[in-house]
Parts: C-alpha cells; sequence; structure tokens
C-alpha cells in the first residue's frame, strides 16, 4: 500500500520533495483515503517553504495521465502549466519544461 509519508520528505531546509504519487492523487482525486492527504501536502506548501519536484517526476507525471487515465496531450498540458505557475511549487529545471499542446 502507497504511504505518501514515506515517499515524500524535506530537502533544503524546508522544501518538500513530492512524487509522482502525490501529483497524480491531487490532479486526478480518485482515491477516498489518499486524495484528501496529497491535497493538503501541497497545499501545505509555502513560499518560504515549496514543495519541490524532479524532473523524472514530471515525465512520469505526464506518462501516467496520458496512459492510465486517458488524458490527451491539451489535458496534460493544462496539468503542467497549473504546475509550472504555482509559485508554492518549484520544479527541477522547469525551464526546460514546457508544455506543447
Amino acid at each position: 500500500m502507497w504511504r505518501w509519508q514515506r515517499q515524500s520528505w524535506r530537502i533544503d531546509g524546508g522544501s518538500l520533495r513530492l512524487d509522482t504519487n502525490v501529483f497524480v492523487r491531487y490532479t486526478m482525486q480518485y482515491d477516498t483515503r489518499q486524495s484528501p492527504k496529497a491535497s493538503r501536502l501541497i497545499e501545505s506548501s509555502t513560499v518560504e517553504a515549496p514543495g519541490f519536484v524532479s524532473v523524472a517526476s514530471i515525465v512520469e507525471l505526464g506518462r501516467v495521465l496520458s496512459s492510465a487515465y486517458g488524458l490527451n496531450r491539451t489535458q496534460v498540458g493544462q496539468a503542467f502549466e497549473v504546475l509550472l505557475r504555482t509559485k508554492e511549487v518549484v520544479i527541477d529545471r522547469a525551464d526546460r519544461v514546457e508544455c506543447h499542446t
């Protein structure tokens, strides 16, 4: 069973490392037990202690949203745009993440 507490941890003096599972549950809101926890975790991030997302998690998120949930390129791009605009979330190498819709 997946436990978000084990998959996410604090780095760099307060930033919270967020993995793909957290963003899938937050984006899709399909799991009645884990999605609210993922929402609270992401929404608890602040500019001073932001959530951190690796490039690998971004790539995996796109793959999961399209293959497992059937989202089209436009919908996946919209999910990425929300992440890129969120000040409370820092994306590793964000300048290299592009949304081609």
